[in-house]
C-alpha cells in the first residue's frame, strides 16, 4: 500500500513576480495548523517533495515542523508550472521503501493529479491536503492502479 498526499500551497501574496510570492499572515497560520492536525492524526510521511516557488517552500517547511517531520525536502523544479504531468515523473522516480509522501505544489496540477488518478474532481483550496491511497508495493504502478481518494482535509478560514 503507498499513500500519496497532496498538498496545495497555503495561501499567498500578490507579488507581481510569481515564483517570488510568499505566504500571507494567514497562509502561515493555515499551515501551522495544517501541521498541527497532521501530527494529531498521525500522519508523518516517509519524504516531502515541493516546488521551489517560495509560497510552496513556506507551506512545506511551516507544515512538517509543525507535524514533527525530521527529514529533508526535496524541491523539484518541474512541480512548478506544471499540469500534472511532474507529479507522476516524481512519483515513478520514489524508492519503493517510502509508504507514504508529500507533494506540495499548485492549482489547477494538484486538482488534475486527483481526477486522473482517483477520477474525482476537486477543487483544491489553499492549504487543502489530499490523501490518495494505492493498493500498489511500487510507486511506478500508481498511475495504472486503482486509487482511492480516503479524505480532503480543507483549513477553516
Amino acid at each position: 500500500m503507498k499513500t500519496l498526499y497532496l498538498l496545495r500551497h497555503a495561501e499567498a501574496d500578490n507579488n507581481p513576480i510569481d515564483p517570488e510570492r510568499d505566504l500571507t499572515d494567514g497562509g502561515r497560520r493555515h499551515a501551522e495548523s495544517l501541521g498541527r492536525w497532521m501530527s494529531g492524526t498521525g500522519i508523518l510521511p516517509a519524504c516531502i517533495f515541493s516546488s521551489p516557488a517560495k509560497r510552496s517552500q513556506a507551506t512545506a517547511r511551516i507544515c512538517s515542523e509543525n507535524a514533527g517531520y525530521q527529514g529533508g525536502i526535496r524541491f523539484e523544479d518541474d512541480l512548478y508550472d506544471t499540469h500534472g504531468a511532474a507529479y507522476f515523473a516524481v512519483m515513478a522516480d520514489l524508492e519503493n521503501k517510502y509508504d507514504s509522501v508529500v507533494i506540495v505544489g499548485h492549482n489547477p496540477a494538484t486538482s488534475d493529479v486527483i481526477a486522473m488518478l482517483t477520477g474525482d474532481r476537486r477543487h483544491m483550496s489553499p492549504c487543502a491536503l489530499a490523501c490518495i491511497e494505492f493498493a500498489v508495493e511500487e510507486w511506478g504502478s500508481v498511475q495504472n492502479s486503482d486509487a482511492i481518494l480516503k479524505w480532503v482535509q480543507i483549513p477553516a478560514h
